[in-house]
């Protein structure tokens, strides 16, 4: 993976905060490290994104996040200690669709609109689920 470059791209796009960028790269470097796991059989994501532009590591996501919506524990392959896994399944699968963009060259700025949205969504989400508790 081309960590420092995508952490430059997610600079540029508006993805100010230490944490936000560690948090994509983290994520993305995880969903490398398992590509096996996810069913992949790619050694890289570059190679991953050559072959179908992530569609089935995002499918696999998807199937993962539907799982723990059941209860299931699926994701612990991705997030071994998360308790809360849904929120982040869903950031994880968007940024797995950053990694793709900039692997791709897209600089759609309707991307950009649309990861920001459901970044502050997922957020507040987020906080409002732990004022609650």
């Amino acid at each position: 993976m081309l960590e420092v470059e995508f952490r430059e791209w997610l600079e540029i796009r508006g993805a100010k905060t230490q944490a936000g960028l560690n948090s994509r790269i983290y994520a993305v470097k995880t969903i490398e490290k398992k590509l096996a796991a996810l069913g992949s059989p790619h050694a890289d994501l570059d190679a991953a994104y050559k072959a179908d532009g992530f569609a089935q590591l995002r499918q696999r996501i998807k199937q993962i996040r539907r799982d723990a919506k059941d209860n299931g524990d699926d994701y612990r392959m991705l997030m071994p200690d998360s308790e809360q896994p849904l929120n982040r399944l869903y950031n994880w699968n968007s940024w797995l669709g950053q990694c793709g963009r900039f692997l791709g060259g897209d600089d759609s700025q309707a991307d950009e609109i649309r990861d920001y949205v459901l970044e502050k969504w997922g957020a507040q989400r987020e906080a409002e689920k732990n004022t609650r508790l």
